[in-house]
């Protein structure tokens, strides 16, 4: 069994928590089955529904919390906090999102896949490096490209990413 010091290759660099891996063949079936499941269609994240698409989220007790944007502090577009089923995002991005802006239906698909794939932060202990199917961030981006592929929504985008000289290979969506 290799150690964190054995191995010659670089090491994968977790863009957020470390969780239980999934491949990415098990996140887009389980994305394809829950889009099923809540009905969801090309349409439904078009500008004209997109509002009533989050609005039945609350059948599942999943909250999007609209800030306004002068309190908004975050260089986020916007944060999932999946252990209190809630999405935050600043006003200017919810009206955007509204608009159909399909930048943001992709990042809010992104924070929904951080919730239904039950991501928690917390500490965790390995011998080994980390690997990508452990990297929420990396998960979530999947979770976000196997909804939009599926309903074939317009402009599927890859999550934006703020790299800070001093934390290399760390982001935030």
């Amino acid at each position: 069994m290799k150690t964190l010091d054995d191995s010659s290759e670089e090491p994968f660099r977790l863009r957020g928590h470390r969780v239980m891996p999934l491949t990415e063949q098990k996140i887009y079936s389980y994305a394809q089955g829950l889009a099923d499941k809540l009905e969801w269609k090309r349409n439904s994240f078009n500008a004209s529904n997109i509002e009533h698409t989050l609005q039945t989220l609350e059948v599942w007790k999943i909250n999007i919390d609209v800030i306004d944007d002068h309190e908004w502090i975050s260089l986020t577009r916007a944060i999932a906090e999946p252990d209190q089923l809630l999405i935050r995002v600043p006003n200017q991005f919810y009206k955007s999102l509204t608009d159909g802006l399909t930048e943001n239906v992709w990042i809010m698909l992104h924070e929904l896949g951080h919730i239904f794939l039950g991501h928690r932060a917390g500490m965790h202990f390995a011998d080994k490096h980390p690997q990508k199917q452990e990297d929420s961030e990396w998960q979530a981006d999947v979770f976000a490209d196997a909804i939009a592929e599926y309903l074939k929504l317009p402009g599927n985008k890859k999550q934006l990413e703020l790299k800070f000289e001093e934390n290399k290979g760390q982001s935030r969506t």
